[in-house]
Order: C-alpha cells, then sequence, then structure tokens
C-alpha cells in the first residue's frame, strides 16, 4: 500500500508513523520532476492538501483533502 501527500510547495512535509506493508511518498504541486507531475495529473488533484491511499495494484482506496487519519490507514491495513 502507498499513501501519497500533495501539498503545495511552502505547505510543511506531513509526517506517518512507520508501518510494515506501508509506503509514503510527498508531492509538492509545483515539482519539476516529470514523475510527481504525472501522479497530479493522473491522480487528477486540484485540491491542496491532498492525501490518496493505493493498494498493490494501483487502485485508489480512498483521496482525502487534507491530511488522513492514522485510524483510517490503521483499518485499511487491516483489512489488507
Amino acid at each position: 500500500m502507498k499513501i501519497i501527500v500533495f501539498t503545495k510547495n511552502d505547505g510543511s512535509t506531513p509526517s506517518f508513523p512507520r508501518r510494515s506493508g506501508l509506503e509514503f511518498r510527498h508531492v509538492q504541486f509545483e515539482s519539476v520532476e516529470l514523475d510527481d507531475l504525472l501522479l497530479i495529473a493522473e491522480y487528477r488533484v486540484i485540491h491542496f492538501p491532498m492525501s490518496i491511499i493505493i493498494d498493490g495494484k494501483g487502485k485508489v482506496l480512498m483521496k482525502v483533502r487534507g491530511a488522513i487519519p492514522d485510524s483510517y490507514v490503521d483499518n485499511l491495513l487491516e483489512s489488507n
């Protein structure tokens, strides 16, 4: 599972507790890296900050404006 957090450049980098089976990625909107820009386009991110949880197959499980609560992350990890 992967969590991707999208923020503006002036936004602080969010932190998540380390959990096994969970990858965390922070993408800034004004990034010049092609991979970051493709992620913004692929997931149609128009609001910032935004968080997305993706399963191992690339399916979006949850898309939330702002931060995803730790309890949601724990529940999703338990169900998979």
